[in-house]
């Protein structure tokens, strides 16, 4: 799914608590950043793709004791950071840049369970998601290895394993 200015609060739709962040990725030239996340718990993964970013951030922190699970991902209205460069741009006369192209960026900040907090101004973001192979347990792979049918209690197939 894409997410742009005009259906950003949709993004408050997406599953993303407790996925493990990993894997990010920053491209300068192609001004675009990735990640993906997964929750296995849940059986999803998110492939993350946010597209002509003009601004990041990350605070790094540890107020709970690390972590790499995401707590949150929203919207910042009205971000502090993105109104600086808006007034740097008026300030300093720049003209030709991305803020003067007409493009309606919006502000997302991650938020992880350690405190970190991740903050892109983009004028996009590219969700995919996906569903996790289904996790085998020990209990089926006992059974499958034991020759023993889907019907045998687990007792019975302990019991004849030694």
């Amino acid at each position: 799914m894409k997410f742009q200015h005009h259906n950003r609060h949709s993004l408050d739709n997406l599953h993303t608590q407790d996925c493990i962040f990993e894997g990010f990725h920053y491209s300068y030239q192609r001004r675009k950043i990735s990640f993906w996340c997964e929750n296995a718990q849940c059986g999803k993964r998110f492939r993350f793709q946010f597209n002509n970013v003009i601004f990041s951030t990350l605070q790094s922190c540890s107020f709970w004791h690390g972590g790499d699970r995401i707590y949150d991902i929203s919207i910042v209205e009205d971000s502090r950071e993105l109104l600086e460069l808006v007034a740097i741009q008026k300030e300093k006369g720049y003209s030709n840049n991305y803020l003067d192209q007409g493009i309606v960026y919006i502000a997302i900040e991650i938020q992880i369970v350690s405190g970190d907090t991740l903050l892109i101004v983009c004028d996009s973001l590219d969700v995919e998601e996906e569903t996790l192979p289904a996790a085998v347990s020990w209990e089926d792979i006992i059974r499958r290895d034991s020759g023993f049918a889907a019907d045998n209690t687990l007792r019975d197939v302990y019991k004849n394993l030694f």
